[in-house]
């Protein structure tokens, strides 16, 4: 069953065990008061689920200021420990204004951790469930 809070909209998808987030309206995270509370919320719909998800995450509508790579960094480690792997998709590349991408990419890299960033939702999906074999 889909829900929506404040920022995210979402569903649990129990077969597979993924938790696929996205946001509806455009969200810009351009403060770190802004990225600490929407990574709350996040934390939230994890702590929701029966066991450790893979989380899968769009990014389509969701803008983070390249200035809060830091804060960024700090939000994804606390949320890595309570998900088996995060995937993402709908990350922009073009970098006239939007630095998401960059971003993401750069926060990772502080964790030493993958971005998993994935052109699109099935290709994210086939990721996942590749994952899943491999870690049988």
């Amino acid at each position: 069953m889909q829900l929506s809070t404040k920022y995210i909209t979402g569903v649990y998808e129990e077969t597979d065990n993924i938790l696929h987030l996205w946001c509806v309206s455009p969200v810009n995270l351009n403060r770190a008061d802004l990225l600490e509370a929407f990574f709350g919320e996040t934390r939230q719909w994890v702590k929701s689920c029966p066991v450790k998800p893979c989380l899968l995450t769009n990014f389509n509508s969701l803008e983070i200021g390249v200035d809060l790579t830091t804060e960024y960094a700090r939000q994804v480690k606390l949320l890595q420990a309570m998900v088996l792997k995060v995937f993402r998709y709908g990350l922009s590349e073009d970098l006239s204004g939007r630095f998401t991408s960059m971003a993401v990419r750069m926060g990772n890299m502080k964790n030493s951790s993958s971005s998993n960033i994935y052109s699109d939702e099935v290709t994210a999906r086939r990721a996942i469930q590749q994952f899943k074999v491999q870690a049988q």
